[in-house]
């Protein structure tokens, strides 16, 4: 196959990075539930399989964009990406307290801030910054492992991960209190920066994206209709195949990241410059989205805030907790200190 040059590349990164932050969005807007087992639930069942793929695709870009890249200097390595962390966590923590405490007149107790000072997440969402911390620790070590992998190695550490996870699957499945879902989460997290280092590296051929495809929507399909088999009541937030680490979802969100990079290199872009540029401007200010979505939310779902808005939907939620995360972005990278809390 023909080798992909760095200007064909340049713009699959970007749109990565750009619908993994909507689907992020998507997931934590579609927690409203449907009140009965109509069109709106299916519909709202068919976004949550999809949104699912957020996390994943962002370890999986996160793996694609630094495995390979050579450590040259490891204390450089990890001052520049333990600050790329800890700004934004220390930002987002301190706004997520004042939200909290004046924005939803919590009144958060003497351990509750004990809690957030040993590293619990202020907000729901942080959980994955604080990932990312002993994930940027062990990077250099997994670059030498993806790198010291050969074909064979590689596909049995991929059978090996997928069964390993197929076990506390079944547990959940049958049982309620089965295996937690963190059980092999350590584990898991770092094994989709490995997959991310190893694959996407050369252009899908017509029979490889047809596969691709294929598995994607059987999935999707499968993800759906065994949802609304586990659900017993409308209403029910049923998430036990919408886990991160499920084996299916591990699959979909691989051959997810294989398209998106596939379509992000095939991409006509001078075509069509405003939507690349807006891709671009998504992928660039993230980190921000990812920060800020959650509190907007919170203000458009409340009924005190914004009456007008709580009982919108989520289809009017989620583009406005997109828009007005973006806009606040842009606002706060014009302020130095912060600018690379945002981007």
């Amino acid at each position: 196959m023909a080798a992909i040059s760095s200007g064909q590349r340049e713009f699959a990164p970007d749109l990565v990075r750009a619908v993994a932050t909507v689907l992020l969005v998507m997931l934590h807007g579609l927690m409203i539930q449907a009140p009965s087992f109509g069109p709106s639930w299916w519909a709202l069942a068919s976004l949550t399989a999809l949104a699912k793929l957020c996390v994943p695709l962002f370890l999986l870009l996160n793996g694609y964009l630094m495995m390979r890249r050579p450590i040259a200097d490891l204390g450089a390595f990890y001052r520049h990406r333990f600050g790329r962390i800890l700004l934004p966590l220390v930002f987002a923590t301190v706004l997520g307290v004042v939200v909290r405490q004046f924005g939803r007149d919590e009144t958060l107790p003497a351990r509750e801030f004990v809690r957030i000072l040993l590293g619990f997440p202020a907000y729901y969402h942080l959980w994955f910054l604080l990932l990312m911390l002993p994930l940027t620790l062990a990077t250099p070590w997994l670059q030498q492992l993806a790198a010291a992998m050969t074909p064979g190695t590689f596909r049995i550490f991929l059978w090996s991960f997928g069964l390993s996870l197929v076990w506390p699957t079944l547990s959940r499945v049958v049982d309620a209190y089965g295996i937690p879902d963190s059980y092999f989460a350590g584990v898991g997290y770092a094994a989709f920066l490995v997959i991310g280092g190893r694959l996407g590296r050369r252009p899908l051929g017509p029979r490889e994206l047809a596969v691709c495809l294929w598995i994607f929507a059987l999935i999707w399909i499968a993800d759906i209709f065994g949802t609304r088999f586990l659900t017993t009541a409308p209403g029910e937030r049923q998430e036990t195949l919408l886990h991160f680490l499920r084996p299916q979802v591990v699959a979909q969100s691989v051959v997810a990241f294989l398209l998106l990079l596939h379509v992000g290199r095939a991409f006509p872009v001078q075509r069509f410059p405003r939507f690349c540029s807006s891709v671009r401007l998504v992928s660039r200010y993230s980190l921000g989205i990812y920060l800020l979505h959650a509190f907007v939310l919170d203000v458009v779902w409340s009924p005190r805030i914004s009456p007008a808005m709580a009982g919108a939907g989520p289809a009017i939620h989620i583009p406005v907790a997109i828009v007005a995360s973006l806009g606040l972005s842009v606002l706060i990278a014009r302020l130095p200190l912060l600018r690379r809390a945002v981007t």
